[in-house]
C-alpha cells in the first residue's frame, strides 16, 4: 500500500481529490464484505488478499488526506481546525472502532458486522464527499496562487479571469471588480 500512495497522490492531483475520495468509499462499500469471508477461511494467503482488498481502499484514502484537510479550512484557522477534526475523528473511530465492532458480534452473532459498521460510514463518507468542494489545482482558502516559474505567473495572470480554479473570494485581500 505504501508504495502506492504517491501514485494514488498523483492520481488526485491530475483527476482531483473529490475522484479518488469517491473511489476510496466505493471500494470500501464493493470490498468489505468479500474481505471478511475470504479472512474468515482462516487460510494465511486467504488472510493476506482480505487485507489486500482492506487496503487498496485505505491507500485511497490515505493518499489525499494531507492535501485535503488544509484545504477545507481558510488560512486564519486551518492549523486549529484541522488539527481538531482529524484527531477528533481518529480518536472517535479509530479508538473505538474494535469496542463496537465486537459489541455488535456479540450482539447479533454476526461475524460480519463490522464489515457492515465500516460500509455504514463509507456510505456516509461518499455522501460527504459529494458535497465537498474540489481542491486540486486550486489555491487554499486565503491564500494566493502559488507558481514555479515566471511562465507559469505569465500564464496565470493571462488566463485568471476565465480560470474555473481561481476563486477572488477566497482570497486574503477582497478583489473588487470594476464595471
Amino acid at each position: 500500500m505504501s508504495l502506492c500512495l504517491p501514485l494514488i497522490g498523483r492520481l488526485s492531483d491530475e483527476l482531483g481529490r473529490k475522484f479518488v475520495f469517491l473511489v476510496a468509499a466505493g471500494a470500501t462499500i464493493v470490498l468489505m464484505v468479500s474481505a471478511f469471508a475470504i479472512m474468515q477461511i482462516g487460510e494465511m494467503w486467504a488472510v493476506v488478499l482480505a487485507l489486500f482488498m482492506v487496503a487498496v481502499p485505505a491507500g485511497f484514502y490515505i493518499a489525499c488526506l494531507a492535501s485535503t484537510l488544509p484545504a477545507l479550512f481558510p488560512t486564519a484557522s486551518r492549523y486549529g481546525a484541522m488539527g481538531l477534526t482529524f484527531n477528533l475523528g481518529v480518536s472517535l473511530f479509530g479508538g473505538t472502532t474494535p469496542l463496537f465492532s465486537q459489541a455488535l458480534i456479540d450482539l447479533t452473532g454476526n461475524s460480519y458486522m463490522p464489515a457492515f459498521y465500516i460500509m455504514f460510514f463509507s456510505i456516509i463518507a461518499f455522501v460527504a464527499v459529494l458535497f465537498m468542494k474540489e481542491s486540486a489545482h486550486r489555491p487554499l482558502l486565503g491564500s494566493f496562487p502559488t507558481v514555479g516559474s515566471r511562465e507559469e505567473a505569465v500564464e496565470l495572470v493571462r488566463t485568471q479571469d476565465d480560470n474555473p480554479d481561481l476563486d477572488p473570494d477566497t482570497m486574503p485581500i477582497p478583489v473588487v471588480s470594476q464595471v
